[in-house]
């Protein structure tokens, strides 16, 4: 089974959209919320390139943030997830 984590901040409709999105696919996830934690932030911006919240992950891949995710139409989010 495939670990899927989704990387958040509080308030941020990118995030709660993302969430939406695996929800509605039934698509269960980690969500880490990483407001406190500054150097969390640092570390996948070092990992992915990417500054910005949402990032989420299958296993250790990065598969971007919530417009990544909704580029994907239904079939390719449960192939992928």
């Amino acid at each position: 089974m495939k670990k899927i984590a989704i990387y958040t901040l509080e308030a941020c409709s990118y995030c709660d959209e993302a969430k939406r999105v695996l929800n509605e696919n039934n698509i269960q996830y980690e969500e880490i919320c990483v407001g406190k934690f500054s150097h969390i932030r640092e570390v996948l911006y070092h990992i992915t390139g990417i500054g910005t919240l949402p990032q989420i992950f299958i296993d250790t891949k990065c598969i971007g943030g919530c417009d990544d995710l909704k580029k994907l139409s239904p079939e390719e989010i449960k192939l992928l997830f």
